[in-house]
């Protein structure tokens, strides 16, 4: 639902192990299922489409089949959430943190770094929502993706960054010279 920004589920059948998921929901964590008065088979879900789908697939107990997800629907769930698109920056060698939206679960992750690792990241004044990471684009793209918290698909990485990030490292070659085996 792109106006009140929320996943809605529409039940095939009002069958209580179905409607019973919903209304736990509901119970236990207050406001993040809401049932539709005007079709009770209508639930609303706090969130956005990608997250709730995956919650429900893996803690359910539903079968993977049975939850059908609306290719449409999930393309502009996804287009609405927030991102972070990671780019390289040549000149400077660091790579670039873009926002999509200045949410404080987004800024404050950005703002730890700043305090807890001095000079790790530094906002950039002309463009507030761009923050400059010390360092190569994959390493700081793999440690946000393991340690942020944030689901995988929020984090963005352009490609052609990636390549330039990872052309400007410097590398070592390997190789195995036959003649003068070491052991």
């Amino acid at each position: 639902d792109p106006v009140n920004a929320c996943t809605t589920a529409t039940l095939s059948h009002p069958l209580s192990r179905l409607t019973d998921y919903f209304d736990k929901l509901k119970l236990k964590e207050e406001g993040k299922a809401q049932q539709d008065f005007a079709n009770p088979s209508m639930y609303q879900l706090e969130g956005y489409l990608r997250p709730n789908a995956n919650s429900m697939i893996n803690s359910s107990g539903f079968e993977r089949h049975l939850i059908k997800i609306d290719k449409s629907s999930l393309k502009a769930s996804d287009a609405a959430q927030p991102t972070i698109t990671l780019g390289f920056d040549p000149v400077n060698a660091c790579t670039t943190a873009t926002l999509s939206h200045p949410l404080s679960r987004l800024t404050d992750y950005f703002d730890k770094l700043k305090l807890k690792e001095e000079g790790k990241a530094q906002q950039d004044f002309a463009n507030p929502s761009m923050y400059q990471l010390e360092g190569y684009l994959r390493p700081n793209a793999n440690s946000m993706i393991n340690s942020s918290g944030f689901e995988r698909h929020l984090i963005k990485i352009d490609k052609s960054s990636l390549k330039a990030s990872d052309a400007a490292q410097p590398t070592i070659t390997l190789g195995f010279d036959p003649v003068n085996a070491c052991t």
